[in-house]
Parts: C-alpha cells; sequence; structure tokens
C-alpha cells in the first residue's frame, strides 16, 4: 500500500505541474496581452510549475513522515523533483541559445531567469531534504499518537524502558532458562500489525529471528514467576523454549499432557550421541510410571516424623488453606492419618508383607469403622508408648463414638483421590524412585490433565514435595541445578514446601519457574498481601504477557514506574482598536506524572508475543517472546503439537506459497 501512496504523490506533484505550464499559462497570458504584463505572467507561470509541486510535495512528505509510508512517499518525491529540475534546465537552456545562438556561455548566464533559477534551487533543497528527514523515525505509541513529550525535570519521576543492550548483558543469548527475544515487538519496523496470529507469517514482524534472552539463575534466588492470560501461549512461548535449553535435570507439571510427546526425544539426545539422558513421564495412564513417594522420609537432617506430616499437609484434598484452628474435625483427622501413617512408615513390627506406602495407608483408613477401631487398638499396643504414632493415635481410643465418627469421615474423605487405583499406583510403586533426581541425568514430566489437577491436588502435592524433598535431603550434594517448571502452579494451592524452596531451595539447587495466568491466583493460592509480597521479594524476575486482568494489569503499570511528563498549552488572545489592534500568542509548560505505561495499554495495545520482564535493581524490559513454532532453530527440533497442528499446517501452506510465487513469476 505504500507504494501506492508514493505513486499518488507523485501523480499529484505532476498535476500541478502540468496545470501551471499547459493550462494557466495560456489561461493568463490570453488575459494580459500587452508587454510587459505578457511576459511577466508567463515568467510567473513558468515559476509557479517548479515551486508550486515542490512545495505541496515537501508539505505531503512532512505529513505522512511519521507514518510507515513516509519514506516511500519522500523516496518518490525526491525522484520526480530532481527529473523535475533536470527538465526545466534543459528547457531554459533550450530558450536561452534560441534567444542568442552564438552567444558565449557567459553572456547566457547573463540572460537566465533569476526567479526560474530560484524555484529550480528550492525543488533540488526539497529533494535533498526530504528524504534525509524521513530516516529520523518519530517514536509513536501502538496507537499511532507521538509519544508523551518526557521532562527534563524529575520531579515525578524517571521510569523508563531498559535499554536492549543493557537486557543482553543481564540475559545472553547462551544462557540456560530462555527467557525471550532481544527485541522491542511496539517499535519494530517490519511489524505490519498490531494483531498476532499464530497461523499468518505476515503478523509476525521480527519475531523469530532475534537473538535469544537467557538466564543462568545466576541473579539472586534464581527463580521466576510467569504470568500470562489464556490463551497466551505458556506453553509454546514459556516452557518448550525453556526446555530446548535448559540443560539441568527438570521437573515439569504438564496440566496440557502435550510436552511429554514433543519434547522426550530431544531431551534424551540433547547431549549428543552416546551421553542419553532419561526422560521419565509419570501419568496414570501408565501405572508403573510412578514412585514410591515416602521412600524418601527419614534420609535427611529433619526427622522421620516431620516427613510425615508434611506428607499429610500434600494428602489432603482440596483448597489447602491456612491453618484454621476452628477447624475441628479437619485439624483431627490430620492427626490421624499422620498416626496411621507414622505406624506404616517407623514400626519395626508392621506387616512385612504389605508395603509402606499410600496405597497401604487408604486401605487401612478405607475399613469399615468397627474394624478400623480394632485396628487401632492393636496399633496402640504394637507401638512404644512415647512414640510418635501412639502419641498422635492415643486420643482416638477414648474419643465419643459420634465425634470419632465425624473424624474418621473426614480423614476418609481426604484421602479419597487414593480410591483410584491410577493415582494411588503412581504414588506408592514403579520404576523410578526420587533419589534419581539427585543421582542421574534425568526429567521428570508428571503429565496430570487439569481436570484432575482440580478435583485432586492432593495426587500433584505428593509427587512434587516428594521430589522436592528428595534435593534437600541431599544437602547440596547435586550434580546441577535442578529446575521445576510448574504449570498452572495455582492448582497446587497452599503448599508449605514452595516456600522454603523459594527462600532456601537455592543452596540446595533448586530453581523455580511458577506459571500463572493472573496476579489474582497468586493471592487466590498464598492468601494475604504479605505473601504474595514475599513471592516477588524473593524471585529474581517477573514476566507478564497477554494480560487481560485489570488488576495484573494496574499492578504491573505501578510496578512500571512512573515518569514526568511535560505538556505545553498555548492561548491566542486577540485585540481590537484603532493602532492596538492585533493577535497574541503565549505558550505555558506544566508537568505532570505519567505511568512508564498505562494499565489500559498493557490490556489493549500490547502484543501476544509481546512481554514486560521486571527485575530487581533493573529498569523493566519490553522485549518479545521466544515462540518456538516461529523459530527454524526450535522447530525443528520439536515434534508435532496435537492441540496446534491445524495452525501449524496453515503457516506452512502460506510460507511454501511465498516460496513458489517468484517461481511461477
Amino acid at each position: 500500500m505504500k507504494w501506492l501512496y508514493g505513486a499518488i504523490a507523485v501523480a499529484i506533484g505532476l498535476a500541478l505541474h502540468l496545470a501551471f505550464s499547459l493550462v494557466l499559462a495560456p489561461l493568463v497570458g490570453s488575459f494580459y496581452v500587452v508587454e510587459p504584463g505578457h511576459s511577466m505572467m508567463v515568467q510567473a507561470m513558468r515559476v509557479a510549475a517548479v515551486a508550486f509541486p515542490a512545495l505541496i510535495l515537501f508539505a505531503i512528505c512532512g505529513l505522512a513522515r511519521p507514518g510507515d509510508s513516509g519514506r516511500v512517499i519522500a523516496v518518490f518525491s525526491s525522484l520526480f523533483l530532481i527529473g523535475l529540475c533536470v527538465w526545466t534546465v534543459r528547457e531554459e537552456i533550450a530558450r536561452l541559445t534560441a534567444l542568442s545562438p552564438g552567444a558565449d556561455t557567459r553572456a547566457l548566464l547573463r540572460k537566465t531567469d533569476i526567479p526560474l533559477f530560484c524555484a529550480v534551487c528550492f525543488a533540488g533543497f526539497v529533494a535533498f531534504v526530504a528524504p534525509v528527514v524521513s530516516l529520523v523515525r518519530v517514536k509513536k505509541t501502538t496507537r499511532g499518537y507521538n509519544k508523551p513529550i518526557r521532562s527534563k525535570s524529575a520531579a515525578h519521576g524517571d521510569a523508563e524502558w531498559a535499554t536492549m543492550r543493557l537486557a543482553g548483558e543481564l540475559f545472553p543469548e547462551d544462557g540456560a532458562l530462555v527467557l525471550g527475544e532481544l527485541y522491542r515487538p511496539d517499535l519494530d519496523a517490519k511489524s505490519q500489525s498490531r494483531i498476532f496470529k499464530p497461523g499468518d507469517r505476515r503478523t509476525w514482524g521480527s519475531g523469530g529471528r532475534k537473538p535469544l534472552m537467557g538466564f543462568n539463575a545466576d541473579l539472586g534466588s534464581g527463580h521466576g514467576l510467569i504470568f500470562s492470560g489464556s490463551g497466551g501461549f505458556k506453553t509454546t512461548g514459556t516452557v518448550i523454549p525453556m526446555l530446548l535449553s535448559c540443560p539441568w535435570n527438570t521437573v515439569v507439571l504438564d496440566p496440557s499432557t502435550e510436552l511429554y510427546p514433543m519434547l522426550a526425544d530431544y531431551r534424551k539426545k540433547m547431549r549428543g550421541p552416546g551421553n542419553f539422558r532419561r526422560v521419565h513421564c509419570i501419568t496414570p495412564k501408565d501405572l508403573e510410571s510412578g514412585f514410591n513417594v515416602l521412600d524418601w522420609i527419614g534420609r535427611g537432617e529433619d526427622s522421620a516424623e516431620k516427613d510425615i506430616a508434611a506428607v499429610v499437609g500434600w494428602i489432603a484434598t482440596g483448597q489447602v488453606k491456612r491453618a484454621d484452628p476452628n477447624d475441628f474435625f479437619r485439624n483431627s483427622a490430620l492427626q490421624l492419618i499422620r498416626g496411621v501413617l507414622a505406624h506404616i512408615c517407623l514400626n519395626r513390627g508392621f506387616d512385612a508383607t504389605r508395603p509402606r506406602t499410600l496405597r497401604t495407608l487408604r486401605e487401612l483408613i478405607s475399613q469399615p469403622e468397627p474394624d478400623f477401631l480394632m485396628q487401632l487398638g492393636w496399633i496402640l499396643r504394637a507401638e512404644e508408648k512415647d512414640s510418635f504414632a501412639a502419641l498422635a493415635l492415643g486420643p482416638f481410643k477414648s474419643m465419643t463414638p459420634q465425634t470419632f465418627s465425624g473424624v474418621y469421615a473426614t480423614a476418609a474423605d481426604l484421602t479419597n483421590w487414593l480410591s483410584f487405583k491410577e493415582y494411588a499406583a503412581i504414588v506408592s510403586d514403579g520404576a523410578f524412585s526420587s533419589l534419581d533426581l539427585v543421582e542421574d541425568d534425568i526429567d521428570v514430566f508428571v503429565a496430570l490433565d487439569l481436570q484432575t489437577l482440580q478435583d485432586y491436588p492432593g495426587l500433584a502435592r505428593v509427587i512434587i514435595g516428594g521430589l522436592l524433598n528428595a534435593l534437600y535431603h541431599a544437602n547440596g550434594e547435586v550434580k546441577d541445578r535442578v529446575a521445576f517448571i510448574l504449570d498452572e502452579a495455582a492448582r497446587l494451592g497452599n503448599m508449605s514446601l514452595l516456600e522454603v524452596a523459594r527462600d532456601a531451595g537455592r543452596k540446595y539447587g533448586i530453581v523455580l519457574v511458577m506459571v500463572y495466568q493472573a496476579l489474582g491466583q497468586l493471592r487466590q493460592q498464598w492468601g494475604d498481601k504479605d505473601a504474595v509480597s514475599a513471592w516477588f521479594e524473593s524471585t529474581s524476575w517477573q514476566s507478564f504477557s497477554a494480560v487481560t486482568d485489570v488488576d495484573t494489569a494496574k499492578a504491573l503499570s505501578e510496578r512500571c514506574g512512573y515518569f514526568t511528563q511535560e505538556i505545553i498549552s498555548y492561548s491566542q488572545q486577540a485585540r481590537t482598536g484603532k493602532g492596538s489592534g492585533g493577535v497574541s500568542v503565549s505558550a505555558s509548560t506544566a508537568l505532570h506524572k505519567r505511568a512508564l505505561i498505562m494499565p489500559d495499554e498493557i490490556i489493549n495495545t500490547m502484543r501476544r508475543d509481546e512481554q514486560i520482564l521486571c527485575v530487581p535493581g533493573v529498569e523493566p524490559i519490553r522485549c518479545g517472546r521466544a515462540i518456538y513454532f516461529r523459530r527454524d532453530d526450535m522447530k525443528k527440533l520439536v515434534k508435532e503439537n496435537r492441540f496446534f497442528a491445524r495452525e501449524s499446517q496453515e503457516a506452512d501452506d502460506y510460507r511454501n506459497e511465498i516460496k513458489a510465487s517468484p517461481q511461477a513469476a
């Protein structure tokens, strides 16, 4: 379209030249028939035929300069004016030669039309200046208006975006965890659309061809938070690029159940031939894919009793909230479960024919109430009086039948998910051990669909908790770091072990990457404002993209800061009267506080392939996202995504059409 605008500008200039030369000049000459008026008007028309098109094209170039077609219009106008100057000079030389055929050059120059010479100089000046000025790009917002004027004063703040040079130094291209691409989508000259469409390469701009930004977990705690709205390419733009670059062991919570089929082959062979790493997928579809989540109990510095109490906290189904002392039945049920689990794990006289697993725990608690009471008496007789199990279970022996029935029913409900054989199997047995994460090169994909996470979060909690505690009990004796990439982390509920990993995980080699859809999910999971603030204070970076939540946009806008905007106001006053009439114009300057990016701009104008990275001690970084399917170096490493097969095929078809069109031409 910009080429058409350039052609229209040339057509306007040519039409003006022809109008003065072929229409107005004869018309005006017919009115002024007496000399010297006739000669003067003809001369004026010749000057206007050059100067007026140059003036109009100069104005057009100035108006079009902020737009995408400004440079094309300037170049077309410049070429036209150069041609017009050459044509005019040629005609003037022919006129002078016809007047004095034998005159020398000096004599001809004395007869040159001086006004016409000035008009040609002006046209030449415009032809030179217009392209040069068009090279200076006007910074505009995504909506198209000019950027606010930044004051030299910092009275209301001086926030600004970090430069790409600083971002590149902070996040080098060879970093372990890919966070994004090193460019500004909002200033991308190749972007032709404000909307990012995965299947239309014309909307990608420079995305997919820019250097990557990587994080080596060498800044602060090493942990990160990701906030990306629904449909915001969390998997394709965040998790997959991280797994393609991460050289460490990884634990991935995958509610979409799509990552293991896409990345398993690459992760196995990423260290080259002959140096394969294990890639394990824990899924309810394979009963042998799990591990005994109790295999780490008692192996670390903490006592086995504390480990058991932690496991019981994870098992409980439903939204886990902070301890409520008024919830008598729930607290009593948790105490009952702790006592029974302590007997299973710690008592040497426990039935050797039964495995020490969560499946066994469910078998004991799912008995009819009279049978369990008999079992409870046997447990108390088998335990020492001062044992953890005896102290936990003792009060239940003398509890009134009605109260005990409520407690027992609550305990059965909290462990209800262990009644499903596929769920109980993957947390009770399997060919995998949590110690493998410490000793071997291995990746673990926890493929639990979103519905399972929503209904039975305890299943994911015991798996993630068992793997985390295995690292704690290794006391830092890990080959390298272990990255826990937890998509839909809010589904895990208020899991205190994650807070411990956030605050002390660095020394144990743990790197947490928590993925949320909005800030509200973080608040819902962790509760009060202070708990949420602790996550922002204890993470090295936070990424915001595809934000659709107003509260998240407001918090991000405030996090980016404010700068001092200079607003110039003009006032005009007209005066009348004999000897005192006239117009006076005055200008006043005011300083105002403006957010670096407004909440509505975050929601309405940021592209979905754009993100804002917040890093403590550094200006906010506005950069691109490393969406894997638009990067050729990543796409060839990943198997087909079954959810986006159609979009990928459309993109390939468009790419083939582009390649075939030059050949057909």
